[in-house]
């Protein structure tokens, strides 16, 4: 059979309603009777790991199945969940429950690590010596292999102060889902057109923070009741001029862009680089010096100005108070929900965008941490292991929804399947199944048109459009698409995919083609508007504008006051019982559309309906 391009989701995605729930077999049973007792206490958000509903892998049942047909070792899983990176810690700390293995955020890492809660990630010699139970079955370190070098880059300055020794943050986490905290907008919202704006001016004006703080969008957007994330904003918002004078240095070539991701960060996290930042300020012309507190008075006046100019704070109900298009127009959002909110839009008829503006944005990471509790150090690894296997990691992002940190050809397969406007030209669908269709390899099986190629021929054809496609010469894919008026853009995602793939040609098989790109001229740069895939994978020039928000250090008390003080002028009880009625109705339609249709895979079904069209 064709191994085309890497899009054959293997067996555990294509068969995953044959594993989960997982059925013990009689040699199952055998094997259990006579295998070593251990105990693996897992400690996760909720909803954070594919567990068998909606047709997804059972991730720790096929764990389990694994470890015992390997190890022989019958593991019990102790798995448990928390509500806030702060409740975890707090759990911790108290000493009640001894825990393996921990996920939080990358600030409570570098919180856990200055406490000295955690301990590192045995590799090399030592990670063999920890595998007592059959190294040759887990030699392959998979993290190490196959996490997408984005983040090893990303999070490679990050060091956190152990034992007066400082301690880079990669030897202690293993990265699990990540995102970026972006704006999702609604252009044809209509109270903007009743206040003389256009969808383009909207989209426009989405690529700036600074639109948030003008009255033309007054009371028709929401942001975040998080602390760390309003405060972001407002910082991107209160340093706008420093921010814009590097990117301006960056985009002319007088910095390179390792200075300039540098010098944003140190911005970024001023109050916890202090003299890093005044040091900057003066390499900008700025002489004045400011002290942490008064970065975060700072900071302070442009979060009031911003909540006082805002619909009201949320945490959840934003993503649904957009999508019907009748109470806000824009929301502060996490690329996740982005994602999520842009989806189930589609059911009221309302066409939502995500943008990261010119300026950049925080990107977050969730990842796993082995805390000193750990009584079973070897499984709490061997569960990395496992999950970083790019089909498992490929099956989690697909119920959890959010974005694997993990790469690979499984990762890539599923991200074209979902997104590439080339697959439903190629590959057979089933639309009982809502699903392409796969032969009893896993393999996806080609239409009929292209089954009488070579795979040379196919994966060139694949690769550059260059020939005979449903009928038609071609010399590019750029000339299929102008020549159908389908708008495509060329993304390159080789700066998430590059180094895991097993075989590679540079500069061709980590590009997707999209029809959810928009790109338009702000103060004469070209600025782009995206969907779903530009939420889920931000495109390259994007990238180095990404900036990683530490913990605040011995400044997180004066944070939280600051925060405290700019929520308390809260809206009035009888305001707050109304919006809840309000989102509680509005959950109930969602949840009937949900119910009815599976979110994730009704608006991939209408575009892959709409390319064959």
């Amino acid at each position: 059979m064709k191994n085309v391009l890497f899009l054959s989701l293997l067996s555990y995605l294509a068969a995953s309603t044959n594993v989960a729930p997982a059925i013990v077999s009689e040699k199952a049973e055998i094997l259990k009777a006579n295998a070593t007792k251990v105990t693996l206490s897992i400690y996760n958000s909720e909803d954070y790991i594919a567990n068998g509903e909606d047709d997804s892998l059972d991730v720790v049942a096929v764990f389990k199945e694994k470890v015992l047909q390997e190890d022989n070792v019958d593991i019990e899983i102790a798995y448990s969940t928390f509500d806030t990176n702060e409740i975890m810690l707090s759990n911790l700390q108290t000493g009640e429950q001894n825990y393996d293995l921990i996920c939080t955020s990358d600030y409570m890492v570098e919180k856990m690590m200055a406490n000295n809660l955690v301990v590192p990630f045995k590799t090399g010699e030592e990670r063999k010596t920890l595998y007592s139970h059959n190294y040759d079955a887990w030699a392959e370190d998979n993290y190490l292999t196959y996490s997408s070098p984005f983040f090893n880059k990303l999070y490679g300055d990050i060091t956190v102060k152990m034992n007066g020794k400082e301690e880079p943050i990669n030897d202690y986490m293993r990265g699990y889902m990540w995102g970026t905290l972006g704006i999702m907008y609604n252009p044809e919202f209509s109270v903007y057109r009743d206040r003389g704006l256009t969808p383009e001016d909207v989209k426009k004006d989405m690529s700036s923070y600074s639109s948030l703080w003008d009255d033309a969008y007054q009371g028709t957007f929401q942001i975040k009741d998080s602390m760390r994330d309003s405060y972001a904003i407002a910082l991107l918002e209160a340093y706008s001029e420093e921010f814009n004078t590097l990117l301006d240095r960056y985009e002319k070539g007088e910095i390179t862009a390792e200075k300039y991701n540098k010098d944003i960060n140190i911005i970024f996290n001023n109050i916890s680089h202090v003299d890093e930042f005044n040091d900057l300020m003066k390499e900008l012309g700025k002489e004045e010096h400011e002290s942490s507190s008064a970065i975060i008075d700072r900071v302070e006046r442009a979060l009031s100005s911003l909540k006082d100019n805002s619909y009201g704070l949320e945490v959840d109900s934003g993503k649904t108070d957009i999508q019907t298009g009748n109470r806000t127009g824009i929301n502060l959002a996490w690329s996740g929900d982005a994602v999520y909110a842009i989806d189930s839009a589609e059911e009221f008829g309302t066409h939502l965008y995500y943008s990261i503006p010119r300026i950049g944005a925080n990107i977050w990471l969730d990842g796993w941490v082995i805390p000193t509790t750990v009584q079973n150090q070897e499984y709490a690894q061997k569960f990395i292991d496992f999950i970083s296997d790019p089909e498992i990691a490929a099956a989690n992002m697909d119920y959890i929804g959010y974005t694997s940190t993990i790469a690979g050809d499984s990762i890539l397969a599923q991200t074209r399947a979902w997104y590439d406007t080339r697959m439903p030209i190629f590959y057979a669908y089933d639309e009982e199944n809502d699903d392409f269709v796969y032969d009893e390899d896993d393999n996806l099986v080609l239409n009929e048109e292209y089954t009488s190629l070579s795979e040379e021929e196919f994966n060139s054809l694949f690769r550059t459009g260059k020939g005979t496609i449903g009928g038609k010469e071609y010399t590019s894919w750029e000339d299929y698409s102008e020549q159908n008026d389908l708008g495509w853009t060329a993304v390159d995602l080789d700066y998430f995919f590059q180094g895991s793939l097993t075989d590679y040609q540079d500069g061709v098989d980590t590009i997707f083609y999209t029809d959810e790109y928009e790109e338009y001229e702000v103060d004469g740069h070209t600025i782009t508007a995206g969907r779903s895939f530009y939420a889920q994978y931000p495109p390259s020039d994007i990238v180095d504008t990404l900036m990683v928000m530490e913990d605040y250090g011995n400044n997180n008390e004066y944070v939280l006051k600051m925060w405290e003080s700019v929520k308390s002028g809260s809206v009035p009880v009888t305001i707050v019982v109304i919006l809840v009625i309000e989102g509680i109705l509005l959950a109930t339609i969602l949840a009937y559309f949900l119910t009815k249709n599976g979110i994730a895979k009704s608006l991939r079904k209408k575009r892959r309906q709409e390319r064959k069209a």
